[in-house]
């Protein structure tokens, strides 16, 4: 395990998308890719005592068998000023070809300086799977393979987890293991605890024949006194005699014993017919393995996830995100808040990117939509109470967002809280393929004004149009004046009010430019295509 120039790059560059000096959305790759080989990722994000950031994806075989083959890992260091990649590891993968099983833990060393890295590793000769366990350090972007600990976990081949977790000196991690007797899915869960020596410290098995579905939703803090983890699964129930998924939240303590709450997914339910009490309409929350779940304090946690409103749960009618707010004391819901800026359908559904709250009880929220060709990001900006500071909206114009997670708290070099940064993967115009860093800061502003071309108090849809534009903005700005110029900057259309929708039914088909201007004076510019 050494630094290696991964002789499949063409070249090392870093281009900003929108934006000069990378302080708001940087598309971070290396140049054209060979077609035979492909990155998958990111599966990690972390920061350095030095400040820095730490970004970690799968270098991958794509002709390998018909199939994806995991080569290594690629890490990424990103400079916190700038965002763009000063350092890259590469560590060779030497022990499997299943790129599945490769989710690791990246975490600052607590014994001291530098990072550790810690991963499961399948050895073919023995039958036998270990934990290995890497040091490097903030300044010298290397593994020290002297002083890699490796663990043995058990026999036979196993997939790692995501949401390992370093907490005071002890990882935490989940595993699946092939169990050939299985009576469904034939895999069966577990949870070890080992200290940064390489001790053995717990091993518990969770699940039974559960299959690899324990692997995908994160296992977070709960509390730090007393000492609790969590980790959510989705548990079947009925409601009027139609089948639900609930949240399973496990509550681990620190002898990994676990407790479960379950917290219903419906979030209300309306009779449509007084004389059939089953004809009903429900606004739900569908708990798949892209929902996200923080505490809050004193009992209570914030679930988000996508949100749909079924009649009966047969032919969904509307789709979203949703953020609520549960006792797990009491395993009562309190309160929720829904997100549904474009139109409903199967060809929109909105995905949880990641929930954060700060230290100040601030929570950012973070989901995107389909709108093809393109991507919207929305960023919301509210209390525990669920109330709406702003939201900001990105329109990715030809960049396709895969896996983009991982939020982080933002801090200067005093450690202020100053915003929050997240990554992703995406691809650009179907060919450049890359790790892409986003800063916000708290007031919804990114810190130069060429950034302002990245983002938007608002958001319109659809784009192509054919006879009119909608329009969505946050609630702490106000529009002032909507204006559309031609190719030839002539004004076509001006709007003094009515700011929701934009008529176009008129106008000739082709390109315009949209200009908004707000209250406060901020112009925003943006290409519209009428067909």
């Amino acid at each position: 395990m050494k630094r290696i120039v991964c002789s499949l790059f063409l070249a090392f560059s870093a281009i900003t998308l929108f934006a000069q000096g990378g302080e708001m959305y940087s598309l971070l790759f290396h140049g054209e890719w060979d077609d035979r080989y492909g990155i998958i990722g990111p599966h990690g994000f972390m920061r350095q005592r030095d400040g820095d950031f730490v970004i970690n994806a799968y270098l991958v075989d794509n002709l390998a068998n018909d199939d994806e083959c995991f080569l290594g890992n690629l890490l990424y260091k990103v400079s916190s000023n700038t965002l763009a990649i000063t350092d890259t590891l590469y560590v060779a993968d030497t022990t499997s070809t299943e790129y599945f099983q490769r989710p690791f833990l990246l975490a600052q060393d607590p014994r001291g300086e530098g990072n550790i890295r810690a991963n499961f590793e399948y050895h073919e000769e023995c039958d036998n799977s270990f934990l290995r366990i890497s040091h490097y350090p903030d300044s010298d972007f290397n593994v020290i393979t002297e002083e890699d600990v490796v663990v043995p976990v058990c026999e036979g081949h196993v997939e790692g987890g995501r949401g390992m977790l370093n907490i005071r000196g002890d990882l935490i991690m989940k595993y699946s293991k092939y169990h050939p007797g299985g009576a469904t899915h034939e895999y069966d869960s577990y949870i070890i605890c080992v200290d940064r020596e390489g001790t053995l410290k717990y091993h518990r098995l969770m699940f039974e024949d559960e299959g690899r579905e324990f692997l995908y939703p994160t296992l977070g803090m709960l509390s730090e006194s007393p000492l609790q983890y969590y980790q959510w699964r989705q548990i079947e129930g009925h409601v009027n005699q139609h089948a639900v998924y609930n949240v399973g939240l496990l509550t681990i303590d620190s002898l990994l014993n676990v407790n479960t709450v379950i917290l219903g997914s419906v979030l209300s339910e309306e009779v449509l017919d007084p004389e059939n009490p089953f004809w009903v309409e429900y606004e739900r929350l569908n708990l798949n393995r892209d929902a996200n779940l923080i505490p809050i304090g004193g009992n209570k946690i914030l679930v988000a996830a996508q949100y749909e409103n079924d009649t009966n749960f047969y032919g969904a009618t509307e789709y979203g995100v949703a953020v609520a707010k549960y006792d797990i004391r009491t395993m009562q819901l309190q309160d929720y808040i829904v997100f549904n800026d474009l139109p409903g359908g199967y060809g929109n559904q909105a995905e949880c990117r990641g929930i954060k709250m700060m230290s100040d009880g601030t929570v950012y929220f973070i989901y995107s939509e389909q709108d093809e060709p393109d991507e919207t990001l929305t960023v919301v900006k509210m209390d525990t109470d669920l109330n709406v500071y702003w939201k900001r909206y990105f329109k990715t114009e030809n960049v396709i967002i895969w896996g983009l997670s991982y939020p982080i708290i933002y801090k200067d070099e005093q450690g202020e809280e100053k915003g929050i940064i997240w990554t992703g993967y995406g691809t650009k115009n179907g060919q450049q393929e890359g790790i892409l860093c986003f800063l916000l800061y708290h007031d919804g502003t990114v810190s130069t004004n060429e950034n302002d071309m990245a983002i938007r108090p608002y958001m319109f849809y659809p784009n192509p149009a054919q006879d009119q534009l909608r329009l969505q903005y946050s609630p702490d700005v106000q529009p002032k004046q909507i204006e559309l110029y031609d190719l030839q900057g002539r004004l076509v259309r001006s709007q003094g009010n009515a700011f929701e929708t934009f008529d176009l039914g008129s106008l000739p088909t082709g390109t315009y430019t949209l200009r908004v201007t707000m209250e406060d004076g901020q112009v925003f510019s943006d290409k519209v295509v009428k067909e």
